[in-house]
Formats: structure tokens, C-alpha cells, sequence
């Protein structure tokens, strides 16, 4: 009888490793990835937070919380094995800024002072229609456009926050062109303070009634009064306890309608 012997070696787990970065920002994730070293693809993918299943078959994965994670990789012969855990770190990020505006619009060649409220220790970036702003990296910025403004903030962690928008209105013209109409409408100082004087004029020898009206940008009606003119006529308007912004003031007859923008700083 002729007998023979065979010697079985046990295949070593397959290697694999998890690369990633190790901390992310509130409000993201950071991207971990199974490096697999030797084996018979396709390979199987587990990925775990501690003890707890995560994720799907793939050999990348999300991640979104503070923890160990793991991932476990089969081959298509069943050889396994287990990478060592990498622990990964949420940063908090910063609170989200406030931002306050001395005006609503401005008129072109004017400014409104731009201001933000942040924690301490933040870097700071302006973005203009969300545009970085050169230079502009301090809490407050001097407007001279229109547009959407805000302001990022970044802590030492290089985590950021951006604030909501706030709009800046530019008027290129405050008064509106009045031609074919039998009376003309204007306001002085404008921009004002809220105290202004509008004045009408009316072709000579010609009276027309003329309705005045201010609104607000939603449509709110602040002051409305009829006027009889023959000539020049001038009334007092007082918005000096409306909030800063853009009014509009309409003059109109029966037949006729003219109107001016109104600027309150």
C-alpha cells in the first residue's frame, strides 16, 4: 500500500487599510476609503462604527459622526479581513453670523455701512453675490454696490458658517422720466433722514388734482393726500419713523400718474 501526505497552509486575512481625514465640519462628512492589498476580486465591503454595521458594499464611505470606524472586506474565494479602526472627529462649526445695514439702498456714488456680529477668535470673509470681496476681512464693510451680501467665518479648525444675504438696493435714478404729463413731481433731500419736501409743479395757468401716495416695498400704504395745484405747490412729508429703506411716492390725476423714489437712511 502506497500512501501520501499533503500539507495545508491556512492563507493569511487580507490586508486592508482605511485612509481618510480624521476630523470634518459640522454640517459635512469626510470620505473614508478601503485600501485592499492581494485577494481575488470582486471583493464584499462591510463598513462599521464600532460594533454597529454602517454603509454599503463599496469600498468608500461617508462618514458623519464622531467614531472608530472599521471595515471588514471578503474576496471572491472568502478570504477576509479587518482593518484597524481609524477615529474620526466632528469639529463644531462656527455659530452663524448676524449682519445689520445702516441703509437698504443706495443711490449710485453712495455707500451703507455694513455690519456683522460674530464670535470670537473667527476669521472673517465678505462675499458679494457670493463672490469673495479683496480685502474686505474685517466685521463691518462699507458698501458701494448693490447686491447680496454676506459674510463667512472660520475658526481654528478651519470649519466655516456663512450668513443669510442681506440686499443692498442701488438706484441708479431716483426720479423717473415725466414727459407728456401736465405736472412734474420731485423730493428733496432724498436721500433724507425721513424730513423731506416734495414740491409739484404744474404747467402755468393749467390746475390739476394730484393725489399723493407713499408706499412701502410690500405695498403697504404710509400716507395719501389730495392736493390742488395750479403752479407750484409744496408739502411736507415726514417718514422719519419708518425704518431705513426704499419708499415709493406716486402722483397721479384722473388721466396722469408720475412717481419718485424715496430713500430713507
Amino acid at each position: 500500500m502506497v500512501s501520501s501526505t499533503q500539507s495545508v497552509t491556512e492563507s493569511p486575512g487580507l490586508p486592508v487599510t482605511v485612509t481618510g481625514n480624521s476630523t470634518f465640519c459640522t454640517g459635512t462628512s469626510t470620505n473614508l476609503t478601503a485600501n485592499v492589498s492581494g485577494g481575488t476580486t470582486p471583493f464584499v465591503f462591510q463598513w462599521k462604527q464600532g460594533t454597529a454595521n454602517v454603509g454599503t458594499n463599496s469600498n468608500t464611505y461617508a462618514a458623519t459622526a464622531t467614531g472608530n470606524y472599521a471595515v471588514e472586506v471578503a474576496d471572491s474565494k472568502g478570504c477576509k479581513g479587518m482593518s484597524t479602526p481609524l477615529a474620526v472627529t466632528q469639529r463644531p462649526a462656527p455659530a452663524t453670523p448676524t449682519l445689520t445695514a445702516s441703509a437698504s439702498a443706495i443711490v449710485t456714488g453712495g455707500t451703507a455701512t455694513l455690519q456683522a456680529t460674530i464670535g470670537a477668535g473667527l476669521s472673517a470673509q465678505w462675499l458679494l453675490n457670493d463672490g469673495p470681496i479683496a480685502g474686505a476681512t474685517q466685521t463691518s464693510y462699507t458698501a458701494t454696490q448693490g447686491g447680496n451680501y454676506t459674510i463667512r467665518v472660520t475658526n481654528s479648525d478651519g470649519c466655516s458658517t456663512t450668513s443669510p444675504p442681506l440686499t443692498i438696493n442701488l438706484i441708479t435714478a431716483l426720479e423717473e422720466p415725466q414727459s407728456g404729463i401736465d405736472f412734474q413731481v420731485s423730493a428733496s433731500p432724498n436721500p433724507s433722514s425721513g424730513i423731506m419736501a416734495v414740491r409739484i409743479d404744474s404747467q402755468r395757468g393749467k390746475t390739476v388734482v394730484v393725489t399723493l401716495s407713499v408706499r412701502d416695498l410690500s405695498g403697504r400704504n404710509l400716507y395719501q393726500k389730495q392736493i390742488r395745484v395750479n403752479g407750484q405747490h409744496t408739502e411736507s412729508l415726514d417718514l422719519s419713523q419708518q425704518p431705513t429703506g426704499l419708499y415709493l411716492l406716486n402722483a397721479t390725476t384722473d388721466s396722469q400718474q408720475s412717481h419718485v423714489r424715496l430713500i430713507r437712511q
